[in-house]
C-alpha cells in the first residue's frame, strides 16, 4: 500500500515505518490538498510516489473500480461460493487472493496472515484446496480483517502470535510482538 488520505486536525493513524507529522500542514510529501466547503482539508500523501489520486463523476462506474471484486470485509459471501470462485482459477492461492478483480480489500500481509492461519501454503493451487482447506481459509479471512478493523490497524492492538510482527524485522519479534513500544 501506498499513500494516506490525512485530514487537518485529525491524528493520523501509524503504520509501521509510515507516520505523519501532524503538527505541520500542509504534511510532509502531500500532493493533493482538498479544502471542503465546511473549512475542513485533507491532504493525499504519498512519500514513495506510487499511488495516485483521481477525481471522477462516478467511482463505480470507472476503472479500477467498477472491476474490483467483492469486498473481502463486507462481502466475503459463503464458503461455498468461495470455494466455488476458487475452484476456477490455478494460479497460487496467494495470487488468487491479491487479485482484486477476485476479491477486494485483501493486500500483501493480509493475504500471508491469512494463509498461515489457514495453514495453506502461498503456492498451493487455488483449484485445488479442498472444502475443508476453503472453510479455514474463509474462517482466517474473516478473522484477520474483522481484527485489523476493529484495531483500526494499529500494530500494536494486532495478536502477538501473529505472523504480522515479524514480517519486516528478519524474522525477530519486532518491538510490538515483544511487548517494547
Amino acid at each position: 500500500m501506498t499513500g494516506s488520505l490525512v485530514f487537518k486536525g485529525v491524528k493520523p493513524s501509524s503504520y509501521k515505518s509510515f507516520s505523519v507529522d501532524e503538527t505541520s500542514w500542509p504534511p510532509r510529501f502531500w500532493k493533493v490538498l482538498v479544502r471542503f466547503e465546511t473549512g475542513a482539508e485533507m491532504a493525499f500523501v504519498d512519500s514513495r510516489r506510487f499511488g495516485r489520486f483521481e477525481l471522477v463523476d462516478d467511482p463505480a462506474r470507472e476503472e479500477p473500480v467498477r472491476s474490483l471484486g467483492d469486498d473481502a470485509y463486507l462481502e466475503l459471501g459463503t464458503v461455498e461460493g468461495l470455494h466455488e470462485k476458487l475452484s476456477k482459477r490455478k494460479q497460487a492461492i496467494k495470487a488468487v487472493l491479491l487479485d482484486q478483480k477476485l476479491l477486494s480489500g485483501i493486500g500483501n500481509w493480509v493475504a500471508d496472515e491469512v494463509l498461515y492461519h489457514s495453514r495453506i501454503h502461498p503456492e498451493v493451487s487455488s483449484s485445488s484446496l479442498t472444502l475443508k482447506q476453503t472453510k479455514s481459509l474463509h474462517a482466517s479471512i474473516t478473522t484477520v480483517l474483522k481484527t485489523a478493523v476493529e484495531a483500526e490497524a494499529d500494530a500494536s492492538k494486532f495478536p502477538r502470535s501473529w505472523l504480522f510482527h515479524y514480517r519486516w524485522t528478519g524474522k525477530k519479534p519486532s518491538k510490538i510482538a515483544s511487548g517494547d513500544q
